[in-house]
């Protein structure tokens, strides 16, 4: 806003040039003979060569100055001709306040404006005009320190307008297109504008309505106004006071936005916005002594709802954003694309991880403290029941400490740390898995049921990158996970195939469910690689181990499964192959024979705790 008002405060002191010149004249004369002298001038002043094709002055006390063809001229490094090229500009002015410094516009009418606002990669901009001394009273005027100051423009008209703003060291150009513009403002009568076009190409309205140019000039009381934009299919209204209308030093409003998915707001190719689900959001936004604040919003994300209290303080070197935010339901799903997951995605690439950058970019310019408590998380697999965390973020290193929530009867503690100033970033996370029930777990799916067992675990990761594949490919640390006292659904023994459980030596029970003594598994991440160090099934017939590696990277696994039979002298010793990419595994027994042999030495019970304390104490082994 500030930009568009300097570019204003530009304009306006050539015309008031203009009309001191005019004020001096007689009547009689043509103004069109001092043209040239008037142009000079004018250039002098801005710092630009000023063409005007043609002037006029209609003199009153209420004099109508217009003028055709004014064209203010580029920076000399700029790529469009001209900084400001106007067909034709028409502003009647009232003398008299001008005494009193009143600067009152009963009618300003501007067709077929363009302006080119342009900034070099060396960071010049194109619209800081004329010199130090020139700058200044520009600025004076385009930002007045009291409102009795802020000109009164009774009625505005802008037709077919045209404003592109390019930015050479971002590659950003965004063309704007205003086909009308209509205000109407003055006495006790309330200020209006609308405004119609396009901002990118994408459809744009505009309406507004404050208070009257009495209650504008009054200075005592917070001026009110009622905004309602509209960006293709993004809607945004705010109602309420602004303190001081022209610096914005202050201000409470009532704030709605709602759009059918972010990507809706993007305006340049450079800066893409993700697809994401439907979104609305309402909440008190006061802004006072460089204090922002969202207060009591609330809104849905997708199936996801939040709420609470957010404030920005730019008083400091950086800013320092605090939050306190709660959810009811927050569906992990809806933020998929954040991260570029998506089905789209997966078919596109042929892989589980997105290489899509995750959006980390200017972390390290601003601080936060955020609380977040959640009642109902949901994502694939695992619905937690509640979630609370509390996450600080200093000179680009966040750190999430601690994160605990509760899912399927159990619990799941730990720790991230995510550092953006390491290029690329580094992640280092801890998580700690205690009592989670099968059954729970997959509550809602058909073999519910029928499964059963307690799961518990630690996860320790180290990796660096900037996408989730990246960092998958550069994981370093280990997991372990274990199941004791556990039951398999029959439904999930059938989906391995008919050969796989005799392979393995399984003995089904009467619905062809599997009993567990134990489930454990240690994996040894380096370098992106799983190594299956334990893998071990041990059922009331048969005993199975597991080895084998899986490349986070490349997305494939290599795994083999030999079982031995606790019941049988008859052992049936071909190993279960499990191969091929995340995506298209592929099972198969062996060659695709079954070879039995005879072994007369009974199998023992495998010992689970022995094992599951050996695979739990993992962590601290790869850290000495």
């Amino acid at each position: 806003m500030r930009l568009a008002l300097k570019i204003m405060g530009g304009i306006v002191a050539a015309l008031l040039v203009l009309i001191v010149v005019a004020i001096g004249a007689l009547t009689l004369v043509d103004l069109n003979r001092f043209k040239g002298q008037i142009e000079s001038f004018a250039g002098d002043l801005l710092g630009r060569q000023v063409q005007i094709a043609g002037l006029d002055v209609d003199w009153s006390l209420s004099p109508l100055i217009h003028v055709q063809g004014l064209r203010i001229a580029n920076a000399e490094w700029g790529q469009a001709p001209f900084l400001l090229d106007v067909q034709d500009l028409r502003a009647r002015i009232e003398l008299l306040p001008l005494v009193r410094g009143h600067t009152i516009l009963p009618e300003v009418s501007v067709v077929a404006p363009q302006a080119s606002l342009e900034r070099n990669a060396e960071g010049q901009d194109n619209w800081t005009l004329g010199g130090e001394t020139t700058q200044t009273v520009a600025d004076e005027a385009a930002v007045p320190e009291d409102r009795t100051e802020l000109p009164i423009v009774g009625d505005l008209r802008i037709q077919d307008a045209a404003i592109t703003f390019s930015d050479a060291g971002q590659g950003v150009t965004i063309p704007v297109r205003l086909a009308s513009v209509e205000g109407a403002a003055g006495g006790p009568q309330d200020m209006t504008l609308t405004a119609a076009g396009s901002i990118s190409e994408k459809p744009f309205t505009l309406g507004f309505r404050g208070g009257s140019a009495d209650a504008l000039l009054a200075g005592d009381e917070a001026y009110p106004i009622a905004l309602e934009v509209r960006l293709a299919q993004t809607e945004f209204s705010a109602r309420g006071g602004l303190v001081q209308p022209m610096s914005l030093t202050g201000f409470d409003l009532t704030t709605r936005v709602a759009g059918p998915s972010a990507s809706d707001l993007t305006l340049t190719p450079r800066f893409p916005l993700p697809d994401t689900p439907p979104y609305s959001l309402t909440g008190q936004f006061r802004f006072e002594n460089a204090l922002w604040q969202f207060i009591d919003f609330a809104g849905t994300f997708g199936n996801s709802d939040l709420r609470g209290t957010a404030a920005a303080d730019l008083n400091g070197e950086k800013p320092l954003i605090k939050a306190e935010l709660v959810s009811n339901r927050l569906d992990m799903a809806d933020f998929q694309p954040l991260i570029g997951a998506s089905e789209e995605q997966r078919e596109a690439t042929g892989r589980v991880f997105p290489d899509k950058p995750l959006p980390v970019e200017g972390l390290d310019a601003i601080d936060a403290d955020v609380r977040f408590r959640g009642e109902d998380i949901q994502i694939p697999a695992l619905p937690m029941e509640r979630v609370e965390t509390h996450v600080v973020l200093q000179d680009g290193r966040a750190e999430m400490r601690p994160f605990s929530l509760e899912a399927a009867g159990g619990s799941l503690n730990g720790e991230l740390a995510v550092n953006t100033r390491d290029e690329p970033m580094s992640v280092d996370a801890q998580l700690t898995v205690d009592s989670l029930q099968l059954r729970q777990l997959l509550q809602g799916t058909p073999v519910a049921e029928d499964m059963g067992g307690l799961l518990q675990g630690q996860l320790y990761i180290l990796a660096s990158g900037n996408s989730v594949h990246q960092l998958a490919s550069t994981a370093n640390g280990h997991v372990a996970a274990a199941m004791t006292d556990g039951r398999l659904s029959g439904l999930v023994v059938k989906a391995l195939g008919l050969d796989v459980p005799r392979t393995l030596g399984f003995l089904l029970t009467e619905d062809e469910s599997l009993d567990l003594r134990c489930l454990v598994g240690g994996i040894r991440l380096t370098d992106g690689t799983a190594n299956l160090d334990t893998m071990l099934i041990d059922t009331q017939g048969s005993t199975v181990q597991a080895q084998g590696s899986v490349d986070l990277g490349e997305e494939t696994m290599a795994l083999s499964l030999q079982g031995r039979s606790k019941e049988s002298a008859l052992r049936l010793n071909s190993p279960i192959y499990v191969e091929g990419s995340f995506l298209d595994p592929s099972i198969g027994v062996g060659l695709g024979i079954i070879i039995p042999s005879i072994e007369w030495d009974a199998v023992p019970d495998a010992p689970c705790g022995q094992t599951i304390s050996n695979v739990m104490a993992m962590r601290s082994q790869g850290q000495e």
